[in-house]
């Protein structure tokens, strides 16, 4: 149950890009990329930020949490590649 917290973005990762199945074949890579710059952000501000303790963890796991859904969203996009290329 512990671990349901870095499964979840995961999982909300792949499905973002079913989300566009009908929209241009580029916009289902749109949310890996933002997701992406978004976990850039956090753990440049984990890295830069002058706090100590406990502040910075949680910089470090929202970095986590939103690396691993621009992991899941990659998948998610070349699951939406691969499914469309077997219908065609």
């Amino acid at each position: 149950m512990k671990n349901l917290i870095f499964i979840v973005p995961f999982f909300i990762g792949i499905l973002l890009p079913f989300l566009f199945w009908k929209a241009n074949p580029w916009l289902k890579w749109i949310p890996a990329f933002v997701l992406g710059i978004l976990s850039i952000v956090f753990i440049v501000i984990a890295k830069t930020s002058p706090s100590e303790g406990l502040s910075d963890l949680g910089y470090i796991v929202m970095f986590l949490l939103f690396a691993l859904a621009t992991i899941g969203s990659f998948f998610g996009a070349l699951i939406v590649v691969l499914i469309k290329k077997a219908k065609s």
